[in-house]
């Protein structure tokens, strides 16, 4: 898309012990960023990126993975694959 700024988290299901899983994947906004994401049996969500990631890219990845915990709690599966894109949440160069 030309002219769209944004951001990209892709993330594969690579382990599952109980309710707690590990994902690994890239973020990318502009430069990509290799990253693991871990969510404990009690929701937590740590994201560990290899490079440089925005904050509102990691937030997003954080609430992604925390909605996909919320609904495991209901009794769905966890995604094998999760993939979302989002307009920068920061101002583009010269506006």
């Amino acid at each position: 898309m030309e002219g769209a700024h944004g951001g990209k988290l892709t993330l594969r299901l690579v382990s599952s012990e109980g309710d707690a899983v590990e994902y690994v994947g890239e973020l990318s906004a502009g430069e990509s960023a290799g990253v693991t994401v871990r969510v404990s049996a009690a929701g937590q969500v740590d994201v560990l990126a290899s490079g440089a990631a925005p904050d509102w890219l990691v937030a997003l990845t954080r609430s992604t993975l925390r909605a996909a915990w919320r609904s495991h709690q209901a009794g769905t599966p966890w995604p094998r694959r999760l993939s979302r894109w989002r307009p920068s949440q920061e101002p583009e160069p010269g506006s």
